[in-house]
């Protein structure tokens, strides 16, 4: 991560969530790098996950993040996908909102 975004991160008001989830994140980078450089995605492990699950996109974001969250959708018993246009990774909460009704709602 970039040094300047790491200085912006230690004044963000969301900081607190950030260290909350912090020991999670070191997996997520993994999975994210591993996706980039073109590796498979952990599809038996994802394939144990049997609860409806949603997965969320940005239509502005790069073609590997849209790979990845099309191999894990397809890899979930119960997934869905949804991505949504106009967004990026730094999805709109206004945006996603409205998704995430929907997902708990039906």
């Amino acid at each position: 991560m970039p040094a300047e975004v790491v200085a912006q991160l230690r004044h963000a008001p969301f900081r607190p969530a950030l260290e909350a989830m912090a020991h999670t994140l070191v997996y997520e980078m993994t999975i994210l790098r591993d996706i980039q450089l073109g590796k498979p995605l952990p599809t038996k492990l994802v394939s144990s996950v049997v609860i409806p699950t949603l997965v969320v996109d940005g239509g502005q974001s790069p073609a590997w993040m849209h790979k990845g969250a099309e191999t894990l959708v397809d890899s979930l018993p119960k997934g869905q996908h949804r991505r949504l246009k106009d967004q990026t990774h730094d999805i709109v909460p206004q945006i996603l909102a409205p998704v995430l009704e929907e997902f708990f709602v039906d």
